[in-house]
């Protein structure tokens, strides 16, 4: 049984390869422009609101804090300067992640202090935090 309908036409491949050059208007100028500024602002946008909230996290901390000890599980040296900390409050273990300002010789393994927010002690500075000798009272 054959089917009945339009036949497709194949162009031959020369016909289908050509070349086109793209002219550049003004308007496409500046919508290029605008998507490139649009990118830009939303990576300004939350690189500001990660620092905000950071800075939010520090002053929290500094407000009602509780020093401890956390042992190191991993750090980051290359890119960032992160470590990595696991430690207990009542019974219950916590871990993540902090900035490293200052190495002093510690390794993974070693333990450091910690001052954590009593109200959530998932909001903690480790010693190795530049901003962890200022959140004194």
């Amino acid at each position: 049984m054959k089917k009945k309908g339009k036949q497709i036409q194949r162009k031959p491949k020369s016909q289908v390869l050509e070349k086109k050059e793209i002219e550049w208007t003004n308007l496409g100028r500046f919508k290029l422009f605008l998507v490139f500024l649009g990118i830009v602002l939303v990576f300004v946008f939350f690189i500001k609101n990660s620092m905000q909230e950071r800075e939010t996290e520090y002053n929290l901390v500094k407000s009602d804090y509780k020093i401890t000890r956390a042992i190191i599980t991993k750090m980051f040296v290359y890119k960032g300067k992160t470590i990595r900390v696991r430690f207990k409050v009542a019974g219950k273990t916590y871990s993540g992640s902090d900035g490293m300002f200052k190495r002093k010789s510690k390794d993974v393994g070693d333990s450091i202090y910690v001052k954590y927010y009593l109200k959530d002690p998932n909001l903690f500075i480790t010693e190795l935090n530049k901003k962890y000798d200022s959140s004194s009272n």
